[in-house]
């Protein structure tokens, strides 16, 4: 049930809620709204992910789960103040955190939304939780507590679509200079890419600087590059009239007269297609073995059909490995150390062993990430 209050009601801060009672009454603002979809379709919705923030500025996750988004999803609005009674308090998702807190909010079948008009009650209209670059390294691996970013957008790539297993799936590439100056690629993912494309075509037709905030976004490292890529929870923000986006917009102007965002030309990547991949580059194993070895080429790729006649697992398939380094992890008692990073792991998680598979004379060495694919399939 929804209606409009102006008049004053009892109410909880957020910061002051337990998981003792489900009645709570709160007083917020709906800050962020995202429906969030299942890995396999971009059109099948497992629930509404919102995040709340009342007058303190304190934030909520608050979720509204599938069977309830027919009543609850036009009764709010992203942006508007409601008064809502009747919320469960549990504790926060060991899965994924927008927000940093260890409770969420719950919304119920006997749960009330009323929207708030009152012009003397206010509460600010955005709320992020900007990591600094130099802050990347404590976010590495971290899938639970997810990272929000800022930065000039200075490179925009083309929708592309790649293969996870054999599902195709879209993703789009950017960079962004952070406040320090120093760049960082991003990957946008399934839905977000259509969310971004909408916001850059209304903005690019405006002249300075492209301000953009990524939200609930994952931090990877390949060798010694840091990468953001976007989570189903991911919103994205082009010029927000606030202070974090105006200090970064006047720092980016005064430092450059190129205000302009490269776009890259779109590629062609019919080849991706795992059919296509198969016969790309077809070679045998008696021409790579008359290959000479070059200085300058770091990497060739080529496709071998032949068959797998062993395979050397005399170590073990696998092992627990750091979620930074990919470092084995030693037991100690309940916890798992990293001799390499020197440091408790939080998240520690099977790895598959490298691999030495026999085919026909040669051996080839087989990463863990393929072996992984290579047995999924099997």
């Amino acid at each position: 049930m929804a209606s409009i209050v102006t008049h004053k009601m009892d109410y909880t801060f957020l910061e002051q809620l337990n998981d003792q009672r489900d009645n709570w009454s709160i007083r917020v603002r709906i800050v962020r709204m995202c429906i969030v979809y299942t890995t396999q379709s971009e059109n099948e919705p497992i629930s509404l992910d919102i995040i709340l923030l009342d007058e303190k500025k304190t934030p909520l996750h608050a979720t509204i789960k599938k069977e309830l988004l027919p009543t609850f999803k036009n009764m709010i609005q992203e942006g508007d103040i409601y008064n809502i009674i009747n919320l469960k308090i549990s504790p926060a998702n060991d899965s994924y955190r927008p927000v940093v807190g260890t409770k969420k909010a719950l919304f119920l079948t006997t749960t009330m939304v009323n929207k708030i008009q009152d012009p003397q009650f206010t509460i600010q209209k955005h709320y992020f939780n900007f990591t600094s670059f130099k802050s990347l390294p404590q976010r590495l691996g971290d899938k639970v507590n997810l990272t929000d970013i800022i930065g000039t957008l200075h490179v925009v790539g083309h929708e592309e679509q790649v293969y996870v297993g054999d599902k195709p799936t879209k993703i789009l590439r950017l960079e962004i200079k952070m406040h320090g100056g120093e760049t960082i690629k991003v990957t946008l993912w399934r839905n977000i890419v259509a969310d971004f494309q909408n916001l850059f075509v209304h903005h690019k037709l405006h002249d300075g600087p492209k301000v953009v905030a990524i939200t609930s976004t994952t931090v990877k490292k390949f060798r010694d590059d840091y990468s953001i890529n976007s989570t189903s929870t991911t919103r994205v923000y082009i010029n927000l009239d606030i202070p974090e986006f105006n200090i970064l917009s006047q720092s980016d102007s005064s430092q450059s007269q190129e205000d302009e965002v490269r776009e890259i030309p779109p590629q062609d990547f019919s080849h991706n297609t795992p059919e296509k991949r198969m016969v790309r580059n077809q070679t045998t194993l008696k021409h790579i073995m008359a290959m000479k070895w070059e200085s300058n080429v770091q990497e060739r790729v080529f496709t071998i059909c032949a068959t797998v006649n062993d395979i050397d697992y005399k170590f073990g398939w696998n092992y627990i490995g750091c979620e930074n380094c990919l470092t084995k992890l030693t037991q100690q008692g309940q916890q798992y150390n990293c001799p390499s990073c020197d440091m408790t792991s939080k998240y520690p998680a099977p790895r598959c062993k490298t691999h030495n598979f026999k085919v026909h004379f040669m051996y080839f060495c087989v990463f863990w990430i393929l072996v992984w694919r290579l047995f999924s399939q099997c």
